[in-house]
């Protein structure tokens, strides 16, 4: 019955430092949650990854990109990674593929890239359909009937 106080007191072996710190600990995890909840509703609204991706702020105070990013259900690659411009040389095979387009509009990738290898212009087939996609730009032909 004396020692009842210092029983229930506090924990065997817990200074009131070690009391501060869990205390301190625990206040920080709640508010990591917090902020959790409230990145969560701002997901509900955004559907493109690339809308959820500018939505990580690389100088939070207390979440980490990494944290962000898992969050958001984001590609950590599109927030340090910034997207390259397209170069001279796409853009000129995008205009003659307008133009192709324009003059034979059952032309697709395949007809584009036997006729750029008679100019002697190796680009594959990969590119341009790449290119096209960009661009907006589909091949007139009968589908398949679903």
């Amino acid at each position: 019955m004396e020692r009842l106080p210092e029983v229930f007191g506090r924990k065997a072996g817990l200074d009131a430092a070690e009391l501060t710190r869990q205390k301190e600990r625990l206040e920080r995890k709640a508010g990591e949650l917090t902020m959790d909840v409230e990145l969560r509703k701002k997901v509900r609204t955004v559907g493109h990854p690339a809308e959820r991706a500018a939505m990580i702020e690389r100088g939070h105070p207390h979440l980490s990109v990494r944290r962000q990013s898992a969050l958001l259900g984001a590609d950590r690659g599109r927030v340090y990674r910034r997207p390259q411009g397209l170069s001279e040389e796409d853009l000129a095979l995008m205009r003659w593929m307008d133009e192709i387009s324009l003059e034979d509009p059952t032309a697709g990738t395949r007809r584009c890239r036997e006729s750029l290898r008679l100019k002697k212009q190796r680009v594959s087939r990969k590119r341009l359909q790449r290119l096209r996609r960009i661009r907006g730009v589909e091949a007139v032909c009968p589908r398949r009937r679903l």
